[in-house]
Parts: C-alpha cells; structure tokens; sequence
C-alpha cells in the first residue's frame, strides 16, 4: 500500500474479507474511513505487492487473493483467465494475441507466465516450445483475416533476420540494419519490439557488426545478438517475451 497505516493481521483479514463480499475493492482502513463521502480515498490501495507480502506472510491465502486481485482487474476493465499451468495460481491478463509468420504460415505469438509457461492468449493453452513457433491457433485467425493479409504481404516487401527469421522491412537508411528497431538503435527497443538485435547487412544478409547502443546505455560496436546473448536472455524473460527453441 502506498500510506503507512498498521493492522493487526486478524483485523487486515477481516476487512479485506468484508470488502470483497461487498463487492468493493479493498483499500486501507483509515484511508478508506477519512475519505470524504461519495469521493475514492486518495491512497491506501492494495496492490498486488501489499497482496503478495500478505499471503507470504499468512496473513491471507491465496485464494483469498486471487478473489481480490479478480475483482481489482474487472474494475480496470480487463478480463482474466487463469493460467492453465498444471500448479500454477497465477491469472493472466486477457489480450488480442499477435501473429506472426513462421515458414510462410500465420502463428500465434505465445507469452510467458511468471510461472514459466508459454501460454496461447487466444486459446488459453500451454504451448510446449517445440511448437511455439507452430501453434496455428483457430481462435486467433478465424476473425483476423486483415492481420494475415497483412503478414503474407509481409512476405513479398520484407526479409527475414538471418537470426531469427522475423521479417524486417527497409524504409530508407544505409545498408545497415538491426533487427527489431532502426540501424544504430537501442538495443532494449529491439528486444522489446521482438527483434534479437542482430546486426546484418540489407543487400547480403551476412552479419554487419555496427555502432548500437547496449543496455546499460552506452556506445558500442558490434553485433549486439552474440555479444550480449545473457542479458537479452534476462530482458526477455523480465518482459515475458517467449523465445521458440
């Protein structure tokens, strides 16, 4: 919580209790008792780390917890599904999935549960990474005929990385390019557009160690794809980015 007000743990429980069985998502007591009538308090919200510390604590189950973070996302407006994840408590954030082309066949990009999982958001199914780069999923192409339209077009004005094969397009610049942003470009906006951040030539397709700048901000020169492999990795894995194998 953003204030700084104490509770008991059996005091905390019961109010987050009362909240949710009123249907109300549950802020601090006192923030909630001080507000003035017919106006939101102006902090004291529990957010999914005050939850995470209080189930870590005992203070609360996770089920309990669950129950609040559902009612917290309908609020916001987004809808949830549980992760299908044998295990797994986690609810994920319901999201039109992307589509992207793997060997001139439209598939669905999968992403990663903070459990590991690569799960489909179209079909709401674990996807196993040998067919990450497969999983051909109805639900996602059966009404998104102008995305693949757009995908196979993709396939006649633009080339593959010769890395990770995601099809880059060429609008002016030099020769050089890097995959997943600009020619000489940032290499976390590269990983966070999809991109691997190798660097190659446009005309030959052979690597182009060029001038880019590294995820700690500074200038170098090479190709960012083999010399920073780990942190990418890292990157990756903090944005949820699944990487088919």
């Amino acid at each position: 919580m953003d204030c700084k007000h104490l509770y008991c743990a059996s005091c905390i429980r019961d109010f987050l209790n009362t909240m949710l069985e009123e249907g109300v998502s549950p802020v601090c007591p006192s923030c909630h008792d001080n507000a003035h009538t017919e106006q939101p308090p102006e902090g004291g919200r529990v957010d999914e780390k005050a939850l995470a510390l209080l189930e870590r604590s005992g203070v609360i189950d996770n089920a309990l917890r669950v129950r609040i973070t559902w009612l917290q996302q309908r609020e916001e407006g987004a809808l949830l599904f549980p992760c299908p994840a044998p295990g797994c408590s986690h609810l994920l954030v319901q999201a039109k999935p992307e589509l992207t082309l793997h060997a001139s066949k439209v598939v669905v990009r999968t992403d990663r549960c903070p459990c590991g999982a690569a799960v489909c958001m179209a079909c709401h199914q674990v996807v196993a990474s040998d067919d990450s780069r497969t999983h051909g999923c109805p639900a996602a192409t059966a009404d998104a005929s102008s995305d693949v339209a757009s995908l196979l077009l993709m396939q006649n004005i633009a080339k593959k990385c010769p890395r990770c094969c995601m099809y880059i397009m060429k609008n002016g610049g030099c020769d050089y390019m890097m995959c997943g942003t600009t020619a000489h470009g940032r290499l976390a906006d590269a990983i966070r557009n999809g991109g691997c951040g190798h660097c190659f030539s446009w005309n030959t397709g052979k690597p182009a160690p060029t001038e880019f700048v590294n995820l700690a901000g500074a200038k170098v020169t090479g190709d960012a794809a083999t010399m920073y492999p780990a942190e990418i990795a890292e990157l990756r894995a903090q944005l949820g980015i699944v990487v088919p194998s």
